[in-house]
């Protein structure tokens, strides 16, 4: 089996299962040899983007491709072996990790807090984070609305949540709620209509097909003045992140959600790697 090609599947299982440590740890090390096979792009994001190669063609796998595919990977000796070690590194570089933000490498492209400093956020909003992933986003977003708020963490991968349900509980947020969702599917959140604040769409809408969908779900949930915060990989600098042809120009994304019935606001600086925008209900 070539060696890019493991690397992909050992970083699809220990993305799956909330391994953030590993996103910060290896992504250089195993860059050069993942790209020479043409099998998978590393993002220094929630995810790393696995492609299926038929022949000379490979085809971007959305997050729910991702998942039904974690279900069947190989289960050769060497692969077991290999994910025994990711799980071991991951818990022990955790360990020491779990009551911090994530690792200064990784707030080079992109700072959760910085982001949620410049926006409008009051003590006690209602918000969920549509494709939560390990909560780089999610728990900083309920540990500004304290206690007294709420933060639904919602995601299609179980182990990615079971990760979020443990770094809140060893932070000390007891207002964060996992649910399992398909936000592809008509009403997949599963949440009432008019019923938050805030919705928080960091990196999500480029990993899933329909994403129209998953903008008209955000604005079914908000209240009446409600916002979503939408953060996405910018088009300037391709040397980290997703693929040229996964990624949504600014204009376009916005047109998207105007055409689902948003107001577009402010602009957030998000970095160099990454664009941010407020959408308003």
């Amino acid at each position: 089996m070539p060696l890019g090609r493991i690397f992909c599947q050992v970083f699809a299982f220990a993305e799956g299962r909330g391994f953030e440590p590993l996103k910060r740890f290896l992504p250089y090390r195993i860059s050069s040899a993942a790209r020479s096979t043409g099998l998978c792009q590393p993002s220094l994001g929630t995810t790393y983007n696995i492609y299926h190669v038929t022949g000379k063609n490979s085809i971007p796998l959305s997050r729910q491709d991702m998942f039904n595919r974690q279900r069947s990977l190989p289960g050769s000796s060497i692969l077991r072996f290999m994910f025994f070690v990711v799980k071991l590194i991951g818990k022990a570089i955790t360990h020491s990790h779990m009551e911090t933000k994530s690792a200064p490498v990784e707030n080079q492209f992109l700072d959760p807090e910085k982001i949620i400093a410049q926006l409008d956020v009051e003590s006690g909003s209602v918000a969920a984070d549509f494709g939560c992933a390990s909560g780089y986003f999610s728990l900083p977003f309920a540990k500004t609305i304290g206690n007294d708020g709420k933060l639904m963490a919602l995601d299609i991968l179980p182990h990615v949540l079971e990760t979020v349900e443990s770094r809140s509980k060893s932070m000390g947020l007891s207002n964060v709620e996992t649910k399992r969702v398909n936000l592809e599917k008509n009403e997949g959140s599963g949440l009432s209509s008019d019923s938050l604040d805030w919705v928080i769409m960091k990196g999500v809408l480029f990993q899933n097909k329909d994403k129209e969908t998953i903008l008209k779900e955000a604005y079914r949930v908000l209240k009446k003045g409600g916002k979503a915060i939408v953060v996405e990989w910018g088009d300037k600098d391709f040397s980290i992140g997703p693929h040229h042809s996964l990624r949504i120009p600014k204009d376009a994304l916005k047109g998207l959600a105007e055409k689902q019935g948003f107001s577009i606001g402010k602009e957030v600086d998000a970095g160099n790697f990454h664009y941010a925008f407020v959408a308003e209900k």
